[in-house]
């Protein structure tokens, strides 16, 4: 008797266990969970990116091709934002990709911008990209003609961030901080405050 008890036992876990295998036989394990990814660490890949600048030009030219706007026709007055649009697949340099976060309102961020504008040849293949909150939308088309800006793209961008790219990878520390990245888009360093050109140099190419 106890013997059939014991049999009939094993048969029913033997069923039990093949209804819980899939159906190619194979037995259903625990998924694992995959963890977020820390933006912050050296080597996390670059987060989804997309900027939307704000570049400004005389009024007459809003609307036009950028590309067909001669730039000693533009007056000093009247000046107009005119959008486009930048995602991380638009970005087909064979370089470092240097970020910037930043306030145009900051004057740590303002005389970063100008030590990158004056040294802009030593860059060679990298790209820089100047990103800001979209809630200074309102001071960047100031920011972008006070700075001019716009005479070092494509080498150098600014714009807003449209993407929550800075909200992945701020580390709340001072302003402005500048995240380089390799040509695989993985994280190289991170810069918090203003950085002399030469702790920049060595991710230049």
């Amino acid at each position: 008797m106890l013997r059939n008890i014991l049999v009939t036992a094993l048969l029913f876990g033997t069923i039990n266990a093949n209804a819980q295998q899939q159906p190619n036989g194979a037995p259903n394990l625990p998924k694992e969970k995959i963890l977020p990814i820390d933006y912050h660490e050296i080597g996390a890949p670059m987060p989804k990116f997309k900027l939307v600048t704000l570049d400004t030009l005389a009024k007459e030219y809003e609307g036009r091709d950028l590309k067909k706007v001669n730039k000693k026709n533009v007056k000093k007055l009247g000046y107009a934002s005119v959008t486009r649009v930048i995602t991380d697949a638009d970005i087909d340099n064979a370089g470092t990709l240097i970020m910037m976060m930043f306030n145009p309102t900051c004057g740590h961020c303002e005389d970063e911008t100008e030590i990158l504008k004056k040294n802009i040849g030593e860059f060679n293949n990298s790209r820089l990209f100047l990103v800001a909150n979209p809630n200074m939308k309102t001071y960047l088309p100031d920011f972008v003609r006070n700075h001019k800006t716009r005479d070092f793209y494509p080498t150098m961008t600014v714009g807003l961030d449209s993407a929550e790219f800075i909200k992945e990878i701020f580390q709340y520390g001072s302003l402005p901080q500048i995240n380089i990245y390799s040509r695989e888009r993985k994280l190289l360093k991170s810069f918090n405050g203003e950085v002399p050109l030469d702790s920049l140099k060595m991710y230049m190419n």
